[in-house]
């Protein structure tokens, strides 16, 4: 006789909260709000002519003053230079970077905001809030503030958590 799986022995809300209970069950759901809000912005930001990484790219530029250079922008992103470097080529492209050496060593290059990029920062901005409020339209002042502290609280750790590993490896 064969053994039945404990799927075949259980039911599907046995198994649902067996999960719900567990911390692994419990990322997993923030896992999957994660993913669910990259989708979220991809169908909102099909109006843009640039990527989610692109804007995002963008973004951290103009936060760090208008000018980084490409290995400063891959940190801050997790991405690798290679990949860095098909980013900032489409915002080149797309009139939205430029570069430029440095002034103090011409072997590096600066990738720059132009107006159009800060342009399409301002945009995106507005679009943003727009995006921000129907997303959370269900939550009140009170629980928004939560989730933007519990949030930024999770994205630290995290981050501390990858530059530790990148040190080791």
């Amino acid at each position: 006789m064969v053994e039945k799986t404990v799927l075949e022995n259980s039911n599907n809300k046995d198994i649902r909260s067996v999960s719900e209970q567990t911390q692994s069950g419990k990322f997993y759901r923030i896992v999957r709000f994660a993913d669910l809000l990259v989708r979220y912005l991809g169908i909102t930001m099909k109006k843009s002519d640039l990527s989610r990484l692109q804007s995002i790219a963008l973004h951290d530029i103009a936060l760090h003053g208008g000018t980084m250079t490409p290995t400063e922008l891959s940190k801050v992103l997790y991405r690798s230079r290679h990949e860095m470097t098909n980013i900032i080529d489409d915002l080149e492209r797309k009139g939205q970077v430029k570069r430029e050496h440095s002034l103090e060593d011409r072997r590096s290059i600066n990738i720059i905001i132009t107006r159009e990029g800060l342009n399409s920062i301002k945009k995106d901005l507005q679009e943003g809030d727009i995006w921000v409020e129907m997303a959370l339209d269900s939550l009140n002042d009170a629980e928004r503030e939560c989730l933007e502290q519990l949030t930024e609280k999770v994205y630290e750790n995290i981050e501390l958590k990858i530059e530790k590993s990148r040190l080791n490896s």
